[in-house]
């Protein structure tokens, strides 16, 4: 729901638009074919946007996969390094190629980068973490979330959420 919320916010401002999958579109590339994902995403035309979240759960760890198509990037976030998926931009950039391909756009290249951020302390703290990377980098802020600032996080989320509104940052 929240990065919805966020999908919201998006191109207004100056803010990127920002379309988001949802956790089952990873899971069908990961298990499933390009036109078995896509079936997820119902009536989105992903070449609308700026940029596109796709949020991973992957043995019980939230990870975040973010295609920039201003930037021509595919980027990688993940709170716990080493957590072993950062594998799947190879999987998103198979799929944007079959995207683009099926809908006869030209291919631009796209470069995969496994982004530094801040890590989780807290066991089940990555949600809270894509979160927030989510909400900084759709606004093109830099990321400075760290674990100290967690609780606080998931009160203001639940506010947001409770009123369909994301506070400015």
């Amino acid at each position: 729901v929240y990065l919805r919320i966020i999908c919201l916010r998006s191109g207004k401002v100056c803010l990127p638009r920002v379309k988001t999958s949802s956790p089952h579109f990873f899971l069908k590339l990961q298990h499933s074919s390009n036109a078995d994902a896509i079936k997820t995403l119902p009536d989105q035309d992903l070449l609308e946007a700026d940029m596109v979240l796709i949020p991973m759960c992957v043995k019980h760890h939230w990870t975040l996969n973010v295609i920039d198509y201003t930037r021509n990037t595919i980027s990688y976030y993940d709170s716990i390094d080493g957590s072993g998926n950062a594998g799947s931009m190879e999987r998103v950039l198979d799929f944007v190629r079959w995207y683009h391909l099926a809908k006869r756009r030209p291919l631009p290249s796209f470069a995969l980068q496994k982004m530094d951020v801040s890590q989780q302390v807290g066991s089940s703290d990555c949600g809270v973490f894509l979160c927030q990377y989510a909400e900084a980098i759709t606004r093109r802020g830099v990321i400075q979330f760290t674990q100290n600032q967690v609780l606080h996080a998931r009160r203001l989320m639940a506010w947001e959420v409770l009123n369909m509104w994301i506070v400015p940052r």
